[in-house]
């Protein structure tokens, strides 16, 4: 079967947030998620790891850290239709942020990426995460941009291939 929503993470080196956003990855219900962890610069000890915790979860080795490179490499090998990316140090917040991802993309054929507003664990806009010429103050908005915040979006598969990926 083919799964709803690829949901990739990338890692460098930080197994205890790879492990934080992998327990809330997999949390996710409602539905047919695939998963796949993209290791920047990859060890084998995590491979292995990995293949003894998670076996389900798809392993990407890539050769150095390539944040780009490895957005790509998922976006590549992702098998569902839309995919989100996330960096190691990204959590969700409850169990329904891909189900909610999926609607929203089902709303309207016309997005190809919904960015995640990035949030410290007191709930506030992470200053660092907000890579916009908009005030932060627009930050709980919905607009159109063409500005994507990488380590934590959503993107329909197909049209960001097309655009040649990050």
């Amino acid at each position: 079967m083919t799964p709803e929503i690829t949901i990739a993470i990338l890692t460098y080196r930080r197994r205890a947030h790879l492990e934080r956003a992998l327990t809330s990855v997999r949390a996710q219900q409602g539905v047919n998620a695939e998963i796949i962890v993209v290791d920047n610069a990859a060890e084998p000890e995590l491979e292995a790891w990995l293949a003894e915790t998670a076996p389900t979860v798809r392993y990407i080795a890539m050769e150095h850290n390539g944040g780009c490179e490895g957005r790509n490499a998922a976006l590549r090998a992702a098998r569902a239709p839309l995919v989100i990316t996330l960096d190691d140090d990204v959590e969700f917040v409850g169990t329904g942020e891909a189900r909610r991802v999926i609607e929203i993309f089902r709303s309207d054929s016309r997005i190809a990426c919904a960015n995640f507003l990035v949030t410290g664990a007191d709930g506030r806009v992470l200053q660092r995460e907000w890579c916009h010429p908009r005030p932060i103050s627009h930050a709980q908005l919905s607009f159109d941009t063409y500005f994507i915040l990488e380590g934590a979006c959503a993107l329909r598969r197909d049209a960001a291939l097309a655009a040649g990926g990050y």
